[in-house]
Formats: structure tokens, sequence, C-alpha cells
């Protein structure tokens, strides 16, 4: 679902506007920013986008019962209900940036490479 807050930039291209993008984009980019910190404001930056790409897959709406004994209906993507229904496509080029923020949120998807 795009949120109000994003910009369809064309075709399958979506532009996030987030304050939590803002303030780790400025972290990174900062000359001053050290090693250290950079890989770790980048690995959150890189979760948060593996994150949001899940938003656009399809989902299904089940209940589930809470600890507390109450219904709660809510949606489940493709990837918790059919993950074999998804592959993953890593551009080798570009190091395979996202790939490990994609492994911790959805182990179970298959992973393609494209070789440019």
């Amino acid at each position: 679902m795009v949120d109000a807050k994003d910009v369809n930039a064309g075709g399958n291209v979506f532009v996030m506007k987030s304050r939590a993008l803002t303030g780790l984009f400025t972290r990174i980019r900062d000359r001053e920013t050290k090693p250290r910190e950079y890989v770790h404001y980048s690995k959150r930056l890189m979760r948060i986008l593996a994150e949001e790409a899940f938003t656009y897959l399809p989902t299904s709406q089940t209940t589930v019962m809470t600890p507390t004994h109450v219904p709660y209906t809510g949606h489940l993507s493709i990837i918790d209900t059919n993950p074999d229904k998804v592959c993953a496509v890593s551009i080798v080029r570009a190091g395979d940036s996202l790939l490990e923020s994609l492994r911790e949120c959805a182990p179970a998807v298959r992973v393609g490479k494209m070789w440019i």
C-alpha cells in the first residue's frame, strides 16, 4: 500500500519520504561519520528499505488469537504465508548490499542473482 508520504516516480519506482530516512542519510553522508558508525547507520537504513519493500507485496487478511485470548484481525504478507512464491533478485554489481537485511527479515525467501 502506498503511503501518502511516498511519491510515485513513475512505473514501479517510489521515493520514500520519512524523517527516519532523512536522519540516517544525513549521518551516512556526513564526512565526520566514522567507519563503524557508517556501517551501523547503513545497516539500519537497509533494514528499513527491506521492510518497506515487503509492504508492496500481496497480503491476505488473517485472524490470530492474542495471548490474552482476544482475536486480532490483521494482514500477513505472501512472505509469511507462501514464501516459495517469492524470489528476491540481488544485483551483484551493487555488492549484494541489501541481501543481508533481506535475509534477516525473510530468511525463507529464495534469492536470484543478476549480473550487470
